[in-house]
């Protein structure tokens, strides 16, 4: 899909680039590493080593050292992935288990959250954030992750909690949460970038970017991307015969098959435009502001009652955020709009939506403890989409329009004692439904103790309530049934890190998720149903220039009240990354190994089996001069063709070649 706001935006950085006198972005100050060669002398940038996550504990805080959790994916480790999304990223954290349906679109399930055969099939309980300020579906609780107003390159570093943040959040973050923190600039002065690639089989990516950073007080940056996927087949997985059907074979089994399935080639198209700035008055007080728009279409799986399993679903948003500092008090404002819809089934998802979300956060620091408060209100509203399909006449939606205001408090304790050897966090938060009259309570008890200086133990454990659904609401407003009893789901993790030397790092964690009075095979429940728990083993070697990282997570799933267990997710999944650098930072080459194993899915009298698979991907760049680089990247490199989301495309390897131009 082409934006023209996008296009103008493009060609507007195009113009300028040829009035910029050519400069290196690259200004960070670096140190070289003694014992390495003179050709492959590593080049570490001193920022790289304050890896901090602020939404652990509200305050900075070393990642290796967080008490959840957590993984931190910083703009170089981004870069270097050649990933051409933000999934494609995260299959680089322990746990998460990412899905791609067809080229380009993926599914996300953290810990075995999630369904995955729900009636939408991107439901989940983990909340995704830019700077710290929700981007969500509150009622559907989802994300529409092709639908981010943003780009990679437009990401500073990807934080990820694996645990449950309900307690700081709200409880759309039971099973995680993921906050994206963006680039406020490309450097000191004004500077500008471009990154453009081509795939083969019409498959392209555009972005670029310029910014202004004046006197270290004000920094902005303007950013635009265009993408466009394409399917590698035009076959689609049909419920009836429970086999792929060419395209031009649809009528037979679905009448409607034009209206629902009109486009068999594309697979995504999407374009943005994203803004950010902030103005620093004094080291205890900044302003910033982000705005973003964005337009999409993906093929998307839509299990209802129709027969073909994908459908085009397009949206279109729009996204403004402030937020303020001033000594220990942090006030946020966030507003979204937008239209969302699946072509050919508007009777279950055609509409428009709109959310205003304010809150107030103070914290106050004495000795070694911290105190934390905070309040916030959250309003959304769903109305139908009035705009008339076209050639076909607009049906009722089962769902009437839903406008609900959530009131939210939260509490939270920090203390060190013992010389810092142990730290405790203690957090507490309530959420009231005004429309559905609910208040939901979160409770979060977490702790690290340093046991020697080179291991670490850290546990914790969270009870909290989760938020009624758009199910719920309809069962209520069209059957006038009381909504449901929320939910209760109680997870406990512990987690030992040891530094068997200075260069390598080991990590061993155990957790365990237990919902209570979950329904038990309901279509629309937006978790898996039962009980489940794993352990995770993750190895971090650094060998002079050469990083390797890796990590395998063995799970299991408890059938509830001797209930029988319809579908699971794979019961074991692993990864390896590699990075080296060589001839003083010119030459990068990345590779990571994704694996999971088989599992299968038995449910209304199908049957359809998921096997392992191992997906290889790589990404290798060359400096030409200054910031300027040329390279090669691939996901799926072996071109494994296993379909990897059930109903979904058995989708190819993507081979990339790519230009990124900084000035």
């Amino acid at each position: 899909m082409t934006s023209k706001r996008a296009k103008i935006l493009l060609f507007f950085i195009a113009c300028t680039l040829q009035k910029v006198v050519a400069q290196s972005l690259d200004s960070l100050p670096y140190t070289l590493t003694v014992g390495d060669d003179v050709l492959g002398m590593e080049l570490r940038s001193e920022q790289e080593a304050k890896q901090s996550m602020y939404i652990l504990s509200r305050s900075e805080g070393n990642a290796d050292q967080s008490m959840l959790s957590s993984t931190l994916i910083t703009k170089e480790e981004v870069e270097m992935s050649g990933a051409t999304s933000l999934l494609e990223v995260l299959r680089l954290s322990p746990e998460v288990l990412v899905q791609q349906s067809t080229n380009g679109n993926y599914t996300l399930h953290l810990r075995g959250s999630s369904s995955t055969d729900g009636a939408l099939d991107n439901r989940n309980a983990v909340l995704l954030m830019i700077n710290e300020i929700p981007y969500y579906d509150f009622l559907e609780q989802s994300v529409w992750w092709e639908a981010l107003p943003i780009a990679l390159q437009d990401i500073e570093q990807v934080e990820i909690v694996r645990f449950s943040h309900s307690a700081w959040f709200g409880p759309e973050a039971t099973d995680g949460v993921i906050n994206i923190v963006t680039k406020s600039d490309n450097g000191s002065g004004f500077r500008a970038q471009v990154n453009s690639q081509a795939g083969l089989r019409g498959n392209y990516w555009h972005q670029g970017s310029i910014s202004l950073s004046q006197g270290g007080r004000f920094r902005a940056r303007a950013s635009a991307f265009y993408n466009q996927r394409s399917r590698f087949q035009n076959s689609y997985y049909v419920f009836n015969p429970q086999q792929y059907i060419a395209g031009d074979s649809l009528l037979f089994y679905q009448v409607d098959a034009q209206n629902t399935n009109p486009n068999f080639k594309n697979a995504l198209g999407n374009s943005g435009i994203h803004v950010h700035a902030d103005y620093r008055w004094s080291a205890q007080a900044d302003l910033q502001v982000s705005a973003g728009t964005q337009n999409s279409e993906a093929q998307g799986v839509f299990r209802r009652i129709e027969e073909i399993a994908l459908t085009n679903r397009s949206a279109a948003t729009n996204w403004l955020s402030l937020r303020s500092h001033w000594k220990s008090l942090t006030a946020y404002v966030s507003y979204q709009s937008g239209a969302r819809s699946y072509v050919g089934y508007e009777e279950y998802r055609s509409d428009d939506t709109q959310q205003l979300q304010g809150k107030v956060e103070y914290a106050h620091q004495w000795k070694k403890y911290r105190l934390g408060a905070g309040a916030e209100v959250l309003r959304y509203e769903y109305k139908d989409n009035e705009t008339d399909t076209v050639g076909q006449e607009k049906r009722p939606t089962p769902f009437s329009p839903t406008l609900e205001q959530r009131y939210s408090m939260n509490l939270s304790q920090q203390l060190s004692l013992s010389k810092d050897r142990l730290r405790l966090t203690l957090a507490n938060r309530g959420d009231y439904y005004q429309h559905a009259g609910q208040l939901l309570l979160n409770h979060q008890l977490s702790a690290s103790y340093n046991i020697y200086s080179s291991h670490n133990l850290h546990t914790a454990i969270s009870y909290g309530n989760r938020p009624p659904d758009i199910q719920s609401y309809w069962a209520a407003d069209t059957m006038g049934l009381a909504l449901q009893s929320p939910t209760t789901t109680v997870a406990y993790e512990a987690r030992y890190q040891y530094q068997i030397a200075k260069h390598v790092r080991s990590e061993l964690t155990y957790f365990n998720i237990q919902p209570i009075g979950q329904n038990d095979s309901s279509l629309w429940a937006n978790i898996s149903q039962y009980r489940r728990s794993g352990i995770t083993g993750k190895l971090d070697w650094q060998i002079n220039r050469l990083y390797l990282s890796g990590f395998v997570t063995g799970m299991r799933y408890h059938a509830h009240e001797e209930f029988i267990i319809p579908f699971t997710l794979p019961h074991f999944m692993g990864g390896i990354t590699g990075k080296y650098t060589a001839l003083f930072g010119k030459l990068q080459a990345h590779a990571s190994a994704y694996y999971y194993s088989n599992y299968e899915l038995s449910q209304d009298e199908l049957l359809y089996e998921v096997p392992a698979k191992i997906t290889l991907s790589g990404k290798l760049s060359y400096r030409i001069w200054e910031g300027h680089s040329v390279f090669f990247s691939s996901q799926n490199l072996l071109d494994n063709r296993n379909a990897e989301r059930p109903f979904g495309d058995k989708t190819r390897g993507m081979y990339w070649i790519g230009v990124n131009l900084r000035f």
